[in-house]
């Protein structure tokens, strides 16, 4: 994981030295155009090519603009993900993609342009414009796998700082003591009982550790609500810390499912934040600042 969180601190700088640039450079152009412009016309004239070639269809001053802008955006973007703001992974996915294709297309123009013949028809004996095929060719398809992995779910993990949600598999688990079973054997190891002794948990509820009052969790309908008060949930609770979707008890196969849901101030398992987590006989479960215990059954 620190691997990653370094690499996108070097993308991050990479952004600001490149809005810096960018900025800089058009800043720059616009006060002195006709000196700079004569100057790549006569040291560089593929340079000058490129120009007319790629932004011959704009004026001048919105090309200013644009450089202008998009030097301003790389600063901003380079300084938001290096505090790893999690919209500069969202934005990033698209923005890297479409900067390294930008990356690939250019390299490809600027070698035809200085060999004066098309890239799949060249025998590449030119080093200046190899070097800068390759360059281009590395950087935005380097661009481009950044785009891609900024989509993962290492990425989510990194600019969220919590793992994304995923759906709790149901495990095979005695619904007469709740000890896990193993799968090769046919008897609980704990309270000895054959499958066909099982039953289901008898009244399984919420104990709630400050009033001592009971809610009951459904076994029926599979699916138990909790919310707050004003809510359409099925086990509300009078605190403002408990939102109003707050979380759902899901019951399948003879065990539990707890899954967080809208909880703005966090839902917990003994102590450790979930989001989706089997709960068991004796759990401590708090909604905000409500603790309750469940008891999976009498």
């Amino acid at each position: 994981m620190s691997i990653y969180r370094f690499l996108y601190r070097l993308v991050a700088g990479f952004w600001l030295v490149i809005g810096a640039l960018t900025a800089i450079t058009v800043f720059v152009y616009v006060v002195a155009f006709k000196v700079i412009d004569s100057y790549i016309s006569g040291q560089f004239p593929w340079m000058h090519d490129i120009i007319g070639k790629w932004l011959a269809n704009f004026s001048p001053g919105i090309l200013h603009i644009m450089g202008i802008l998009l030097g301003l955006f790389c600063l901003y973007f380079g300084g938001e993900l290096l505090l790893f703001r999690p919209w500069t992974r969202t934005v990033g996915i698209g923005f890297h993609l479409g900067m390294g294709m930008f990356m690939i297309a250019l390299s490809i123009t600027i070698y035809e342009l200085m060999t004066n013949s098309p890239l799949i028809n060249s025998t590449l004996d030119e080093f200046t414009p190899v070097l800068l095929l390759g360059f281009g060719l590395v950087v935005g398809i380097g661009l481009v796998a950044l785009g891609f992995q900024m989509g993962s779910r290492t990425a989510i993990t990194i600019f969220t700082g919590e793992e994304p949600a995923q759906v709790a598999l149901p495990k095979a688990i005695c619904p007469t003591c709740g000890h896990p079973l193993d799968v090769n054997k046919e008897m609980c190891p704990v309270c000895d009982a054959a499958p066909d002794q099982m039953l289901p948990p008898s009244k399984p509820r919420l104990v709630d550790l400050s009033s001592g009052k009971e809610y009951p969790v459904s076994t029926v309908r599979a699916l138990t609500y909790i919310g707050r008060k004003d809510s359409d949930a099925s086990v509300q609770f009078e605190d403002t810390t408990v939102s109003k979707d707050h979380a759902v008890i899901e019951y399948t196969d003879g065990s539990f499912f707890l899954h967080a849901r809208q909880d703005s101030n966090g839902t917990f398992v003994n102590n450790e934040k979930i989001r989706d987590k089997e709960i068991v006989h004796n759990d401590i479960i708090r909604f905000g600042r409500v603790q309750v215990k469940f008891i999976a059954g009498e």
